[in-house]
């Protein structure tokens, strides 16, 4: 989870990965991400139809033009 501390609500571009557990890439694409200020969330869609059964590990590397790395994780179980 990443949280906007600064003063402005904009989407920022970000590289979207989705890796099973073993590290196989599954699907990786650039969009654009919501990151409010303050709201404590970062929000972004995939667009994937998985081909396997269990966790697909995404991770949104944002990149807003500061020092730091901001990254965003989300899990999607994928069940029969």
């Amino acid at each position: 989870m990443v949280s906007n501390g600064g003063q402005v609500d904009e989407p920022r571009p970000a590289q979207i990965t989705g890796l099973l557990p073993n590290g196989d890439e599954v699907l990786v694409f650039d969009q654009l991400v919501s990151d409010d200020v303050g709201d404590g969330k970062t929000t972004y869609r995939a667009s994937y139809m998985p081909t396997q059964v269990g966790d697909v590990l995404w991770t949104a590397e944002i990149f807003d033009n500061d020092e730091d790395i901001d990254v965003a994780t989300a899990v999607t179980k994928v069940v029969p």
